[in-house]
């Protein structure tokens, strides 16, 4: 006893069209887009310090708005803060682009700086930017 078997097959079109194309993967969107964020230790004096920031936009396009976190490695504490408001939970500071420097050219950069106060070692703190 033999086995038969009945097999279709489609092309999917009339034979010179070749069929539709897979689009490709979703990447994550490049980089270089959105904000940097680079903190300077500007004068340190034992238990206090005064820091910068520098916030850059990154990629093609302007920013309207931008909002970095600084997370310290120690105890540091702001005390105050200009060209920017901040809020501060434990160890990170979230700080917001005050109303005159918010809105930033494709490449344009602008910066806002701090003082602050700590004990035993004061280590530099990790910097992220977001847009927005």
């Amino acid at each position: 006893m033999s086995n038969i078997f009945n097999v279709t097959v489609t092309s999917g079109g009339d034979g010179t069209t070749p069929p539709p194309t897979t689009p490709p993967p979703t990447t994550p969107p490049p980089s270089g887009s959105g904000c940097s964020a680079a903190f300077t230790n500007s004068s340190d004096w034992g238990s206090g310090f005064t820091g910068s920031v520098a916030v850059k936009s990154n990629g093609s396009a302007a920013i309207n708005g931008w909002t970095p976190k600084l997370t310290f490695p120690g105890n540091q504490t702001v005390s105050s803060l200009w060209n920017g408001s901040y809020t501060q939970s434990g160890n990170t500071v979230t700080v917001k682009n005050a109303s005159n420097n918010g809105s930033l050219g494709a490449g344009a950069a602008t910066s806002f700086g701090f003082n602050a106060n700590y004990s035993g070692s004061n280590g530099a703190p990790t910097a992220t930017c977001t847009t927005g």
